[in-house]
């Protein structure tokens, strides 16, 4: 079996974590109060928040779902028109939440967290001149720790961690 690894696409790592994030935050916590101001709108009460006449909560979400998997579908044929069965994503995730909304609208995909060692992570980010200043280099250690910590204490089936100074060498 041959294997590709997609390159970084903002769809996979930006859009559909946000699309799945808001719709399922909706659903979970904000379908009641926006039943009630469909209620109200209903009675021609002029007391009630616009954003509560949104479509229903669980139709969206149920179309981010559909939008996630006819994605994943798109990558997969793609895979196989390059003659390969076993394909993956390379992408960065922005939060460890990400992983999580993944983990359970994905609930057969494997995840592998490949991190590289902050001093490495600078070295990059210093040769592409996206470190000028003391501040961006704080931010970054910041970010970095705030992201990586989750990620070590993760426990899954799903998800195999490695640190890639180890893997090549």
């Amino acid at each position: 079996n041959k294997m590709v690894i997609f390159g970084e696409d903002p769809i996979v790592s930006e859009a559909l974590p946000d699309i799945l994030d808001a719709t399922y935050r909706r659903l979970k916590f904000q379908e009641n109060e926006i039943s009630l101001d469909r209620i109200k709108f209903k009675k021609g009460t002029k007391d009630f928040w616009s954003n509560g006449l949104l479509p229903d909560s669980k139709g969206l979400f149920l179309a981010s779902l559909n939008f996630l998997s006819q994605v994943m579908e798109t990558y997969k044929s793609s895979a196989k028109s390059l003659g390969c069965n076993i394909w993956g994503c390379k992408f960065p995730l922005r939060i460890y939440e990400d992983l999580d909304l993944y983990k359970i609208f994905l609930p057969k995909c494997r995840f592998i967290f490949i991190y590289r060692d902050l001093f490495h992570v600078a070295q990059s980010c210093k040769a592409r001149k996206w470190l000028g200043s003391k501040q961006k280099v704080f931010n970054l250690a910041s970010k970095w720790t705030r992201n990586l910590t989750p990620f070590l204490g993760e426990n899954s089936k799903q998800v195999l961690i490695l640190q890639y100074e180890k893997l090549i060498s």
